[in-house]
């Protein structure tokens, strides 16, 4: 919605200048302004920067960010409004100085339309900036979903039996996944519980895995700063490493003694000796004896194996051994696939947005051409007169659509880059870990590549059909 307000608000104004014949004179803005425009975007840039290194202390991060990446962006829109008219006035000298007639007419038809032109490449830069921005904004959370996973789910099958009881012991499991011909695979012994919140009455409130610490090896943890996860090995009493987030939410801290859970009526109180930032966001986890002991008496219980590296046969063989009990398998490599699949969900309606955001400039730019049409043949007319090649005078509209289509699209891009930035740290409580700057190079030059391409052979056939009827007339004054 603010994009199209954006977008309206320039057409509308650019509408306006079009219906006006291209001026006789350069309408151009006051050298000193132009300077002034330029130094304060090197300013404000310049600002963003130092708020990183001098004002840390007693200001939120995020908020911080966020000023530092908005003091980025309105000083590259100052500065590069700034240039505008440099660009093209550096072509424009430096094409009289090589004798490029085509790059020369482009030049000054150019800085004669200057306003105009600044209406539609802030057009330009606009939709460019969000179909950039958007699609950086999606990628950035899928790549820092599919890290973060993939580090999280380092196995590749999870086996969770119905129940304790019947299984055989740890040390004979233990002992036949210790055999040589199972040497590739890495294993672990885990007890898992789903906890029920007696405070909210909540069903599945959370799920609390007791583990060993052979587990380490099939998940990566992002212990936050100041916990040990160690602390869990604790048999004194039930410590437990939660969920940062959940913990926040809750409001405990580490050193707090929660009393809040409970498995089949009986209370699970626990003492949170560790915080880690997790991919699901009800999971807490403690020593497997320490959970064993206190749920059954005893420190041998278990009712789960996370298996990795092992064939087909191989698997099939493990399980084997627990022939006659009821379990489950899940292949968690899908699982991880699916959790990256649907990192970004509902995004159809935005991709349509920006996609015709990007057909509208196209026609705005295009329709710069085409409204000018009648001045150009009389100013086309004219250089053929005087001898022009039609060559040339075609090189100068295409080169003066292309100025406008590159200069845009450069823009864009780089005004998106800090715009990315500014909306991860909106996400990041949500995404809960450090994001991922990441652009789909492919997707972007070939979108943009098609705006350039449909630009330039717009710009073409108009070229065309404006110097054929400048010749038609040229040979009637003849």
């Amino acid at each position: 919605v603010v994009q199209f307000i954006i977008l309206w608000l320039i057409a509308l104004k650019d509408y306006r200048e079009l219906n006006k014949r291209i001026e006789t004179k350069v309408n151009q803005e006051s050298p000193n302004k132009t300077k002034r425009q330029f130094l304060w975007g090197v300013i404000l840039i310049v600002i963003g920067f130092l708020l990183t290194i001098f004002m840390k202390k007693g200001v939120e991060e995020d908020t911080l960010g966020m000023c530092k990446y908005g003091l980025y962006i309105w000083g590259m829109w100052n500065i590069f409004d700034a240039s505008i008219e440099w660009i093209f006035r550096s072509l424009n000298r430096l094409s009289v100085s090589n004798k490029w007639n085509g790059a020369y007419y482009a030049a000054k038809q150019n800085l004669y339309n200057i306003q105009k032109i600044k209406s539609v490449l802030s057009a330009v830069v606009v939709a460019v900036a969000f179909f950039v921005g958007f699609k950086g904004l999606y990628a950035s959370i899928e790549k820092t979903t599919e890290k973060y996973v993939k580090e999280s789910v380092n196995y590749d099958y999870l086996v969770v039996f119905d129940s304790t009881d019947g299984l055989i012991d740890i040390k004979t499991v233990q002992e036949k996944l210790n055999e040589k011909e199972y040497s590739e695979g890495r294993y672990s012994v885990a007890l898992t519980k789903v906890l029920k919140n007696v405070t909210e009455d909540k069903e599945f409130a959370l799920t609390l895995t007791g583990i060993e610490e052979s587990y380490y090896t099939m998940q990566k943890f992002y212990v936050t700063e100041g916990s040990d996860i160690n602390t869990i090995y604790d048999r004194s009493s039930l410590k437990v490493m939660y969920s940062s987030k959940d913990a926040l939410e809750k409001g405990y801290s580490v050193g707090d003694y929660v009393n809040d859970f409970s498995f089949d009526e009986k209370e699970v109180p626990f003492t949170i000796s560790a915080t880690y930032d997790p991919i699901n966001l009800k999971q807490a986890f403690t020593s497997r004896e320490s959970l064993s002991l206190w749920m059954y008496g005893e420190t041998d219980k278990y009712n789960a194996l996370y298996l990795d590296g092992y064939s087909e046969v191989e698997l099939k063989e493990i399980m084997s051994m627990f022939e006659g009990r009821a379990y489950d398998i899940y292949n968690m490599r899908e699982f991880a696939q699916t959790c990256i699949d649907q990192a970004v969900n509902g995004t159809e309606m935005i991709d349509l947005l920006i996609y015709v955001s990007l057909i509208f400039v196209c026609s705005l730019v295009i329709n710069l051409f085409i409204l000018s049409f009648s001045d150009r043949k009389k100013q086309y007319q004219q250089l053929r007169i005087l001898g022009e090649k039609q060559k040339t005078l075609l090189s100068s509209i295409l080169l003066e659509s292309l100025m406008v289509a590159v200069i845009g699209i450069i823009m864009g891009v780089v005004i998106a880059i800090p715009a990315i930035e500014a909306m991860l740290i909106l996400l990041q409580e949500e995404l809960i870990f450090e994001t991922i700057l990441f652009l789909p190079a492919n997707t972007i030059c070939i979108v943009l590549g098609l705006v350039l391409v449909c630009i330039i052979s717009a710009s073409y056939l108009i070229g065309v059909k404006c110097l054929g009827d400048t010749i038609c007339l040229y040979n009637e004054k003849e």
